[in-house]
């Protein structure tokens, strides 16, 4: 059943309650998106609710997931750019409500550093990003930017700092739990760690199914519901302050694209892009709606440390 060359590991245990209850959501679920060969799939737990992976690459598999047309990896037409400033300064309000306007922010996952160089000067700005190439184009923009895999990189004794970013990062972590008891000892006191994440209680998920453009197998490890990122957020110690729903419809056309794009209509699947402002006008009303009832297919969660008493 597996594909040849592909080295695959079974998930027997869920990362955020430790159940090996679980019940299959979809079988053989394949990379509807680059076509790349391998079939894995979708378990929902049976205590906590948590979708997972299983199986999933092996850490040996993993690099040919993500290869150089992955399209955080690629440099963005002028037009994409304008799209992706123009969606995130929301994101920047939020950061700048946050901090005052001022002090250290890491982007982890910073790709090519676009949204750090969006927030501009006023920031000490660090990024953390795993593919190289792009961390070199990220130092481009001025920040410090170490290339590395969160999971396993080591930061600078006694480093803080002031506003932690992890944008649609999350999801590809084999350990989610372990990652934000990391990010804990590294967040200045008073400091926010904000996290944008799919949202597995989206309209488009229960919609679409194994063709949900956010279920980007085999690259999602995890996806998340308001409900399992309280639950998370509760057991690595921190306090929800707020979670933010999106209004993007790139949800509605990115699983059409993969719909057709899985069944070898690739001039379908090429014309539903996410760059599309005919289709984003079309399918806008309904991601509004989404939007408005928190079944949008996309969140921002904004979390603090909670500090533990002395006494």
């Amino acid at each position: 059943m597996n594909a040849k060359g592909v080295a695959y590991e079974n998930v027997p245990v869920c990362d955020l309650c430790g159940s090996t209850s679980a019940k299959v959501s979809f079988a053989d679920a394949r990379d509807n998106a680059l076509l790349i060969p391998g079939r894995f799939g979708i378990v929902r737990c049976g205590s906590c609710g948590l979708l997972r992976l299983s199986p999933r690459p092996a850490r040996e598999s993993l690099g040919m997931y993500y290869p150089e047309n992955y399209v955080p990896y690629r440099e963005d037409s002028f037009l994409l750019h304008a799209v992706k400033r123009f969606l995130s300064a929301g994101e920047r309000r939020r950061i700048k409500n946050l901090t005052g306007g001022r002090g250290r922010v890491l982007d982890i996952g910073c790709a090519r550093g676009d949204f750090l160089a969006s927030l501009g000067t006023s920031y000490e700005r660090f990024g953390l990003e795993m593919d190289a190439p792009s961390a070199a184009a990220a130092r481009e923009t001025g920040a410090t930017v170490y290339a590395g895999d969160v999971e396993t990189f080591t930061f600078q004794s006694g480093a803080t700092f002031d506003c932690i970013v992890m944008r649609f990062v999350l999801e590809h972590l084999r350990s989610p739990m372990a990652v934000l008891k990391k990010l804990k000892t590294i967040l200045s006191s008073g400091g926010s760690l904000v996290i944008s994440i799919p949202n597995a209680d989206s309209f488009e998920r229960h919609i679409f199914g194994r063709y949900w453009h956010s279920f980007d197998v085999p690259r999602h490890f995890q996806i998340f519901s308001p409900a399992t990122i309280r639950k998370y957020a509760e057991k690595a110690e921190f306090r929800v302050e707020k979670i933010y729903y999106s209004f993007v419809p790139n949800d509605w056309i990115g699983s059409i694209s993969r719909f057709f794009n899985a069944h070898g209509w690739t001039r379908l699947a090429r014309f539903f892009g996410i760059t599309n402002l005919l289709l984003a006008a079309l399918f806008f009303p309904l991601s509004f709606v989404g939007f408005l009832l928190h079944r949008s297919p996309r969140m921002t969660v904004i979390l603090r440390a909670v500090e533990r008493s002395r006494f």
